[in-house]
């Protein structure tokens, strides 16, 4: 029973430090915030994606159906339909 309240109040504390992150993630994952790339990661990019852009933002499409579809546990259960779907999740 200690364990699991020592735990608890681990993992709060961790949520807690992680959420200006977590933020961060949301504005840029919804293009309310540019990336703040260094020289060398940007540099990183592949040339169709900065070509793509082209001054455009519009966040990252298909952040979430990306992610969740790069996890094996979870991508063979995206179906065809959920696809148009996750394409509009936003966080």
């Amino acid at each position: 029973m200690e364990y699991q309240k020592e735990r608890r109040a681990l993992e709060k504390k961790y949520e807690e430090l992680y959420q200006p992150a977590y933020a961060v993630r949301e504005k840029v994952i919804n293009n309310t915030m540019a990336p703040d790339l260094t020289a060398e990661e940007e540099e990183m990019l592949p040339k169709e994606l900065v070509d793509a852009a082209d001054g455009e933002d519009n966040g990252i499409e298909g952040f979430w159906l990306q992610a969740l579809g790069q996890l094996e546990e979870i991508a063979d259960y995206i179906a065809e339909d959920d696809v148009p779907l996750l394409l509009k999740v936003r966080q």
